[in-house]
């Protein structure tokens, strides 16, 4: 379960970044419609099995497949792999934060 959620957050990272590079900005609304909730999901499930660096190396991993599936993508590419390594911080950040008050919590009331 956890290799098709990898595949399948890779999947949706690339395919976001490639319909930007070959349909251009407008494409955007209907790549967060589609593809942004998923990958929300997906982070913070792979949150809870994966290390941080291995979702850093995801993400990096995600990027190079753009950019060998598209070279003149490589704007794209930094741009993405900049946006989804901070959003990945931010939200592993956050999450692990949330995940140990909540135990805490669930500690203290047992």
């Amino acid at each position: 379960m956890l290799t098709i959620a990898i595949l399948i957050y890779a999947a949706a990272m690339t395919v976001a970044n490639l319909s930007i590079a070959h349909f251009g900005p407008w494409v955007s609304p209907i790549n967060a419609f589609l593809l942004i909730g998923l990958d929300l999901a997906l982070r913070d499930w792979l949150h809870m099995r994966l290390k941080a660096w291995q979702m850093l190396a995801l993400i990096g991993a995600s990027g190079v497949l753009t950019y060998a599936l598209n070279p003149s993508a490589q704007h794209i590419v930094i741009a993405s792999a900049a946006a989804f390594t901070l959003a990945a911080l931010v939200d592993w950040q956050a999450f692990s934060r949330l995940s140990v008050s909540c135990h805490a919590a669930l500690g203290r009331s047992l």
